[in-house]
């Protein structure tokens, strides 16, 4: 049997003029906890983009997320603002970084694409209103 809820985890994310509270989805299957897709974005959240101040979800840059091998591999595959954006190599690694610290997680692959490249209409809506579009 697999239950899908959502736990409340109590920690709150303040950056440019709004908090997000943050919320952990989990799947149970056979009582053991299965990563999903949805748990490794909310673990993105975490990598800012640091010239403009807005984690990499809300802003659209994340553009696939794959959960391999039981929870044990992940891909991620991800873009930037600017192929000239001088913090990717950074960015690359707090991607990985961030998908490593998921409980089970073994190995990430995170990816680099700019097939399509980013474009605002790829934000969030709450993104999009915050920068006024």
């Amino acid at each position: 049997m697999l239950n899908v809820g959502i736990v409340e985890t109590g920690v709150e994310k303040s950056g440019c003029g709004f908090t997000i509270r943050m919320l952990e989805r989990i799947s149970i299957w056979r009582g053991e906890r299965v990563l999903t897709e949805e748990r490794v974005r909310d673990q993105l959240r975490n990598v800012i983009d640091p010239e403009i101040g807005m984690d990499l979800v809300e802003l659209g840059l994340i553009y696939d997320v794959g959960v391999h091998d039981e929870g044990r591999h992940v891909d991620v595959t991800f873009s930037l603002t600017s192929p000239m954006c001088p913090v990717g190599d950074m960015i690359q690694e707090q991607v990985e970084t961030e998908t490593l610290s998921i409980e089970g997680v073994e190995t990430v692959n995170a990816q680099l694409s700019f097939e399509p490249m980013w474009s605002p209409e790829m934000m969030s809506p709450a993104a999009k209103l915050f920068f006024g579009r």
